[in-house]
């Protein structure tokens, strides 16, 4: 295919001399977060580096990288046949000789068992720095690729102007590539899971979503669509072999069992604290004095999902204090978290029953239902949501200033800027009141786009399906 071909796809010469100056700004723009990931320079002072004072995770809490090189020393780990979820930050601080490390350092591994035996043996192949350049690489290319798909589907050259936008305006690709994560490519398995299901192609749909449970097992629940539809062998097979693969390797290894279940599943979708909470201002239980299992969920800076906008919420309307002038989180947010993670489960599954909806509808749905049910949910993790974003806004399922609005709320840096020292946060404890309410907007700026999101999917899921032919 042409060069000229693929720019004809894209609506390319429709577009105003305006659009392409725009898109060549939203361009560099992309480029700059992508380039602020470089350990060159200092913050805010240089190009490179230049974005990361606005999120918490890149603002120097966090090593760069260190996600990546979880999974890619457990996949080094797993060459030695040693178990993969013993890779944890404590070994960044043993000399080599004891470690047998290939990584640099790590953060803690808490993917299923499979993904250190097939998608860490890969990354194995190039050294870890390398390997952390190429993924980045990698991800860059199905950028490329989504804005592609997505341009050539729309209807007109508005929509494929503003498609093309979306998906180089997102802040959090730069947080996404700093930690080395995996929820872009995990968002981009579920985008082409949706591309076949809009082409009618059911098993190569299924195919894509086998991959992405193997990866993040948050996505099993869409199995229902094919159920629904009688439909039971392909997802069911892959459903089994996760389970039988993850049971295969708990047999070798029990002991990490326990490890697992402790970083991937135990007080992450519902936090109970098992421990005291750590004492962040702002940021302090209730009943300090309670027995530990007792104390209520805690707001953590690096996390804003629904529950944490909603737990925000609840600390707000309580407005309590401590004698130290830090606000007290109520001891009944713990119900108001287990409604909110129930919430959303009717919605998804009266949707995936109705063989009228539109299936990029019901897709999108049960992508937006895990951050209601995910407590520890970080601002990186909203990049998953990019390329299902991008072909709603492609499909005019998502359009107008509905679209504009959700697409800034999800896209833009949170408000950690403000926060981050004492030059831009004049607030507490001069006026605590005051804080609470900026630190509440923190928590909710980006869950409100979620459920803005939800509900407009639902209602558009309330009309016949307008699935399109390919184009």
């Amino acid at each position: 295919m042409s060069l000229e071909k693929i720019f004809h796809n894209i609506h390319w010469f429709e577009f105003s001399f305006t659009r392409k100056i725009l898109i060549l700004v939203f361009f560099i723009f992309h480029i700059s977060l992508v380039c602020s990931v470089s350990d060159r320079g200092k913050y805010g002072n240089e190009f490179f580096g230049f974005w990361r004072p606005f999120a918490w995770d890149t603002s120097g809490w966090i090593a760069r990288a260190g996600d990546f090189f979880a999974v890619y020393e457990a996949g080094h780990q797993a060459m030695l046949f040693r178990p993969v979820f013993r890779v944890q930050p404590e070994l960044n601080f043993l000399p080599k000789s004891q470690s047998l490390m290939r990584a640099p350092y790590t953060a803690t591994f808490r993917y299923p068992p499979l993904i250190a035996y097939s998608f860490g043996l890969v990354l194995n192949f190039l050294e870890p720095v390398a390997s952390y350049k190429a993924w980045i690489l990698f991800n860059e290319l199905l950028i490329v690729i989504g804005i592609y798909l997505t341009a050539k589907r729309a209807k007109n050259s508005q929509t494929a102007f503003f498609v093309i936008i979306a998906w180089l305006a997102f802040y959090p690709i730069h947080i996404e590539y700093y930690m080395g994560q995996f929820s872009l490519f995990m968002g981009f398995l579920l985008f082409f899971t949706g591309m076949n299901l809009i082409r009618g192609r059911e098993n190569k749909s299924v195919l894509w979503w086998g991959f992405s449970i193997f990866l993040k097992v948050y996505s099993i629940p869409f199995a229902l669509y094919w159920f629904f539809r009688r439909k039971f062998q392909l997802p069911l097979f892959f459903i089994f072999a996760l389970v039988l693969s993850s049971l295969f390797y708990f047999s070798i290894f029990p002991s990490d069992f326990n490890l697992f279940y402790e970083r991937g599943i135990s007080g992450r979708l519902f936090s109970i604290e098992k421990k005291p909470p750590i004492k962040i201002k702002g940021s302090i239980s209730a009943k300090d004095e309670s027995p530990a299992l007792k104390k209520p969920p805690e707001l953590y800076w690096g996390s804003m999902g629904v529950q944490r906008g909603v737990l925000a919420l609840a600390r707000l309307f309580y407005l309590k204090q401590d004698q130290g002038g830090n606000f007290l989180t109520p001891y009944w947010a713990h119900y108001v978290l287990f409604l909110t993670m129930l919430f959303p489960l009717p919605f998804m599954v009266l949707a995936a029953r109705d063989k009228n909806k539109n299936p990029i509808v019901i897709l999108a749905l049960f992508s937006l239902g895990w951050f209601f049910w995910y407590f520890d949910t970080w601002e990186h993790h909203y990049t998953l949501l990019l390329p299902l974003l991008a072909l709603l806004i492609a499909e005019e399922i998502l359009k107008g200033y509905r679209a504009i609005i959700i697409y800034i709320l999800l896209a833009s840096p949170s408000l950690w800027i403000i926060f981050a020292s004492p030059e831009t946060n004049p607030l507490h404890p001069q006026n605590p009141v005051s804080y609470i309410i900026w630190e509440t907007l923190y928590y909710l700026v980006k869950p409100l786009g979620v459920i803005w999101l939800f509900f407009s999917l639902w209602r558009f899921g309330m009309r016949p399906s307008s699935i399109t032919s390919s184009r």
